[in-house]
């Protein structure tokens, strides 16, 4: 999620592993959900953000390093319209954040290189 001054929108976890932590707003589908709408809708759900311009930034194989599962990960980008009101069971703050941040951030594995890469401008990123 990015705004006018090219920042991107971090959300604290409140829960889950990584407790704690700095992450991109993220989520999973519902059975039978596309990407699209899932992206759509845990933005809505985590911050109140109606998500607009969202474009597929990229896609990722991870594997879960406790159960050994592999699964696909897809990064959109786009603009959060509105007032951000948290689901505190999910994220406790948000920061909008820049380039020159990224190092000083406790944050999730792996959001870190993809927001350097975003920031560089990877795959046209943060343009419109």
């Amino acid at each position: 999620i990015t705004n006018d001054e090219k920042q991107a929108l971090l959300g604290r976890r409140a829960d889950g592993w990584n407790a704690g932590r700095l992450s991109l707003i993220c989520g999973e589908p519902e059975a039978g959900e596309d990407m699209m709408a899932a992206v759509i809708r845990e933005v809505k759900e985590e911050s109140d953000l109606d998500f607009k311009l969202a474009e597929l930034f990229r896609e990722v194989t991870d594997t879960d390093s406790v159960r050994g599962e592999v699964w696909r990960v897809w990064y959109f980008w786009g603009i959060g319209q509105g007032e951000v009101q948290l689901k505190l069971d999910e994220i406790t703050e948000t920061r909008w954040v820049s380039e020159g941040d990224l190092d000083d951030l406790d944050m999730i594995p792996g959001h870190r290189e993809i927001l350097r890469e975003f920031f560089g401008g990877g795959k046209n990123a943060g343009t419109t």
